[in-house]
């Protein structure tokens, strides 16, 4: 490996002008969704259908995802092999909380008490049980659209994604928090 110091000024120079329109590259293997889904809802139904997954970079209200998506997000920094482990499901899972037939202001609360509860013991490895919503009458999962952005903005949730078939499906998550 060559020093810098081996290096010229002039030559510095060169690589800047050469770099300077330059970007990195994405990281791959990942999706990232730009914009937000149509409003068309039968396109949206077909779509989850496909079980595909949905990784959108930061939450918002306007992005909607469907009963069959699977979620995935994860926080600049967590190796691939951990993101790897926890799309397998391969950690134990320390704490679980069932969320169904709650309204929205019920599972917030129980999420927050659930969350607080989980640090203060620390646990890494949880797994919440959302539902697809089918029993709803909108078009759209409600709750598991809420818990997609609410688990975003959390500082102390480092990743999550959608569950194998044996803990949920696309009806639940494995989260992974920060060590405390």
């Amino acid at each position: 490996m060559t020093d810098s110091k081996d290096i010229s000024d002039k030559d510095k120079a060169l690589f800047r002008d050469a770099m300077s329109g330059v970007t990195p590259n994405k990281p791959s293997g990942r999706v990232k969704r730009e914009a937000p889904m149509p409003d068309n809802r039968n396109e949206r139904r077909q779509n989850a259908t496909q079980h595909r997954e949905v990784i959108y970079p930061t939450p918002s209200p306007e992005i909607t995802v469907g009963a069959e998506d699977k979620l995935f997000f994860c926080r600049p920094g967590i190796q691939a092999r951990q993101q790897k482990r926890l799309k397998q499901g391969q950690f134990p899972i320390e704490a679980s909380l069932d969320l169904h037939r709650l309204t929205l202001s019920e599972a917030e609360a129980s999420l927050n008490k659930f969350l607080g509860e989980c640090l203060a013991r620390e646990y890494r490895h949880i797994h919440i049980i959302h539902g697809k919503g089918l029993s709803t009458k909108e078009s759209t999962p409600l709750l598991k659209n809420f818990l997609n952005n609410w688990l975003r903005e959390q500082d102390q949730v480092l990743a999550f994604a959608s569950c194998k078939s044996k803990d949920g499906g696309a009806g639940a998550v494995y989260i992974l928090l920060k060590r405390t």
